[in-house]
């Protein structure tokens, strides 16, 4: 394949619907990579003349964590300036996916997101609200499902059009301001970092990008644990984001109406038979009181 092509990536948490996806784009010859000494594969198949779809292997974050996870880092690592990222999530599990789609905006990633629905179709008020949550992060969505091939047509006219996809706009505040901190060489050893994605990485205390720099021992390596708050950091951007969605689907009035009145009816219910078991209770202890007395009265000579 000639290296001037668009690079489209495939990019999402393990299980989610790549591989399907991944099929129903591909062309008629899918050519087969081997990386990390032959024990990753990716595939890669060609749409047209111009761009190529590359599989990628499941992963949570961008990290080099694994080998997985280092090939897809390298990956996204050297894409050029027409290359972009198709970011699947599943329906289901957002709140879980989300993380993977923030961390590639972080990144300043150019990123399309992809909402798979794998066990249950979305309806027409659920996909207005999952578009306003890309708008919100400025991201262009599509809806598909593997399962019956909804949307895929779609998807793939997108990318036959040889779309022109931005990065996104990082939502976080303090996190422009590290980076920009970090891009200006404003730091004890002045590590003349390329990108966001090298400043976000730096930040992250990437050990390779660290080495190149021969910065992986010093003192002036990014603060202990500034991973972990990050990551912390970007889960509650998600629960947030998450919150937000679901504050969208509350139910109409007259619903929560008629399910706040149900437990009165029960309870009415309920007393009634409490009430119904305390009186018979009552009549047979009279009735035993009764026999009692009569007993001792008549049969007791």
């Amino acid at each position: 394949m000639s290296q001037d092509k668009q690079k489209i990536l495939l990019v999402g948490n393990p299980n989610i619907g790549k591989s399907a996806l991944f099929h129903a784009l591909s062309g008629e010859i899918i050519e087969l990579e081997k990386y990390k000494d032959n024990r990753i594969e990716i595939l890669k198949t060609s749409l047209n003349k111009r761009a190529e779809i590359i599989y990628t292997q499941g992963i949570y974050e961008i990290s080099r964590f694994s080998d997985e996870s280092y090939v897809v880092f390298d990956l996204i690592e050297n894409l050029k300036e027409n290359d972009f990222v198709i970011n699947i999530v599943n329906a289901d599990t957002l709140q879980r996916d989300l993380f993977l789609t923030l961390h590639l905006i972080d990144c300043k990633v150019p990123l399309v997101l992809v909402i798979n629905q794998i066990t249950k179709l979305l309806s027409e008020k659920e996909k207005i609200n999952y578009e306003k949550l890309a708008q919100k992060l400025n991201i262009k969505v599509f809806f598909i499902s593997t399962l019956t091939n909804e949307g895929i047509q779609d998807l793939k006219d997108f990318i036959l059009s040889e779309p022109e996809v931005k990065a996104d706009i990082i939502q976080d505040p303090e996190l422009v301001r590290e980076l920009e901190k970090a891009l200006e060489n404003n730091n004890s050893c002045n590590i003349p970092l390329k990108n966001h994605f090298e400043a976000l990485m730096w930040l992250e205390s990437d050990k390779k990008l660290l080495k190149r720099h021969d910065c992986e021992y010093c003192d002036i390596e990014p603060e202990k644990n500034s991973k972990q708050k990050m990551y912390v950091q970007r889960q509650e951007r998600v629960n947030n984001l998450i919150e937000s969605l679901n504050n969208k689907f509350t139910e109409p009035e007259s619903v929560l109406e008629l399910t706040k009145e149900k437990p009165k009816v029960k309870t009415k219910k309920l007393n009634k038979a409490i009430w119904q078991t305390f009186i018979y209770f009552i009549i047979c202890l009279v009735v035993f009181i009764m026999l009692s007395f009569l007993h001792e009265r008549f049969f007791w000579y």
